[in-house]
């Protein structure tokens, strides 16, 4: 049976993890939206060699993000360090974001 203690860091996890999914979910929308543009809609192929590798660059970040998120919340025992650690990777899915708007 599932002691109180655990049940907690199970919950947590869980709700880290789905609230960080929610939020990457926008960054693959957007790289996929990316790599369309660039298949369909742009003529020379620099551009769209450029903008498709961009699309590509932000999926992939987004996919590793999560992997890594799931990876390290499974792996942590205490409340504390699960949300930590979503906070960080929520910020580290955000750094293109900060870049974009410069």
């Amino acid at each position: 049976m599932i002691e109180g203690n655990e049940m907690n860091i199970i919950v947590v996890r869980f709700l880290c993890c789905l609230a960080l999914h929610m939020e990457i979910e926008g960054e693959v929308l957007q790289a996929i939206s990316f790599m369309k543009i660039a298949v369909f809609k742009i003529k020379p192929v620099g551009k769209k060699v450029k903008m498709f590798s961009l699309g590509m660059m932000q999926l992939t970040a987004a996919l590793v993000t999560e992997g890594l998120n799931i990876l390290l919340i499974s792996s942590m025992t205490e409340v504390s360090d699960i949300i930590q650690n979503f906070v960080q990777f929520g910020f580290i899915s955000q750094i293109d974001d900060l870049y974009a708007k410069a």
